[in-house]
């Protein structure tokens, strides 16, 4: 897979697990593809983007650029963009299940 396809992914796992965290804490948000757009929504409503998410701001030119065929950035740290994807989800994991009064990890 290239590097546009990966970073894609990740960019969307990344949106997705902030869009899940704004949702359960009932906050809306702007159809958005702009991560640092939407971690300052979440920071305005009082949720907190923990420091494992630092840098989700370099994936957003993947979104357009897979999904609408504009220019890719030259390169992808893959193991970065993995990480953030992977820090997000379980991020948002947490979020969502305090929000919902959930014990995390039952389903």
């Amino acid at each position: 897979m290239t590097d546009a396809g990966i970073g894609n992914l990740a960019q969307q796992a990344v949106e997705k697990a902030i869009k899940a965290a704004l949702a359960a804490n009932a906050v809306e948000f702007p159809f958005t593809h702009d991560l640092e757009h939407l971690r300052d929504v979440a920071k305005n409503a009082g949720i907190e983007l923990p420091d494992t998410l630092d840098g989700i701001e370099d994936l957003t030119p993947f979104a357009p650029a897979e999904r609408y065929g504009s220019e890719a950035p030259l390169a992808l740290d893959r193991e970065q963009a993995m990480r953030l994807a992977g820090a997000s989800i379980s991020w948002a994991r947490t979020v969502v299940d305090e929000a919902t009064g959930r014990v995390s990890g039952s389903g």
